[in-house]
């Protein structure tokens, strides 16, 4: 319950910027390209056991959702949406 006492604007750009660079680790090991440079080991040994589609899935539900961030949208069931897209994507390989 205390988690959603904190803005999600931060936690959608954090998880936005893991999904991006775990796309883009499939397509290149240049630090230049990344923005969690720091992490790019451990993204490409994640990313190898993802499915791409569903990384675009969950890339697109997280745009999504901080596009309608303004709205009334209810933060508990957003997450819980997004957290189950990532569980989703470990079981598609």
């Amino acid at each position: 319950e205390n988690w959603q006492k904190h803005p999600l604007a931060p936690l959608l750009q954090w998880l936005s910027s893991w999904i991006a660079d775990l796309i883009k680790s499939r397509f290149t090991s240049n630090k230049k390209f990344f923005y969690n440079q720091d992490l790019l080991n451990e993204l490409q040994l994640i990313n190898k056991k993802l499915d791409l589609k569903g990384l675009y899935e969950l890339y697109d539900k997280v745009l999504t959702t901080q596009k309608d961030l303004h709205t009334t949208l209810n933060k508990q069931l957003q997450l819980e949406a997004i957290l189950i897209n990532w569980s989703e994507l470990n079981f598609r390989r």
